[in-house]
């Protein structure tokens, strides 16, 4: 349950972050498929938090420490040590990161951190704000300068930042689920969608559909030529380390 949907006192809130932050990491690793035939090509890492019995919700855990960056950066840097270390082997990796809260000495940390890692691809996270489009692109290009592959994530979502001048850097597009839903709606937005994967074929930029839990969505995805596709209906294939409190 997320922290911001129980009612408690802030004396309750900062012993559950603290025992977040000084218990065991766990991560769930969802696979990255070829659509065109259905080969697990990477994955994607996302940690999992709890707290006696009680699932905590990742962005609403680093959404609480969002302000307070040297323990933001403290629970990051120790997730994404632990999603690197557990990785399954063979296959590229995609962790989650959020510029707006990688400027000065953290850019400069996370470019050390994660420079040195192989098949690494960073997305940047889907409540990244336009107003700080600058620190974004600071981000995405030193990376991509370190050798970091990096990825836009949720295109077409509701919080999603989108800007033309970051396509430069960045080598993977990840197409948010809400695609299928306007598809069925209006079916102008094949042309908008199919634009957009077309021009990320001739930058030669990956794509990747988010959402696919059926086969009928996998059916859209190889219909709209995408490389990629990400969701629930490959659940049996993942992949799941460490532990839950």
């Amino acid at each position: 349950m997320p922290l911001s949907a129980v009612p408690r006192s802030d004396a309750t809130t900062r012993d559950v972050l603290e025992r977040i932050e000084a218990g065991p990491s766990a991560c769930e690793y969802q696979p990255i498929v070829r659509a065109a035939d259905e080969s697990i090509w990477g994955y994607e890492a996302l940690a999992r938090f709890s707290v006696a019995g009680e699932s905590y919700a990742p962005d609403e855990v680093f959404h609480a420490l969002h302000d307070q960056r040297a323990r933001f950066l403290a629970l990051e840097t120790r997730a994404k040590r632990f999603q690197i270390e557990h990785r399954p082997k063979g296959h590229p990796l995609f962790v989650n990161l959020d510029p707006d809260v990688c400027e000065g000495a953290a850019l400069d940390h996370w470019v050390t951190e994660l420079g040195g890692a192989d098949d690494l691809v960073v997305e940047i996270i889907e409540n990244t704000s336009v107003t700080n489009l600058d620190n974004v692109r600071r981000f995405t290009q030193r990376l991509d300068g370190s050798g970091v592959n990096v990825a836009l994530d949720d295109i077409g979502g509701s919080k999603n930042l989108f800007s033309f001048d970051l396509l430069d850097d960045i080598r993977y597009l990840k197409l948010d689920r809400r695609w299928f839903e306007r598809l069925d709606r209006d079916n102008a937005y094949r042309s908008l969608l199919t634009g957009l994967i077309e021009f990320a074929r001739a930058r030669g930029v990956g794509t990747v559909l988010e959402g696919v839990e059926s086969r009928r969505h996998l059916s859209v995805a190889r219909g709209l030529k995408v490389d990629f596709v990400q969701g629930f209906l490959f659940a049996d294939a993942f992949v799941y380390a460490g532990s839950l409190r």
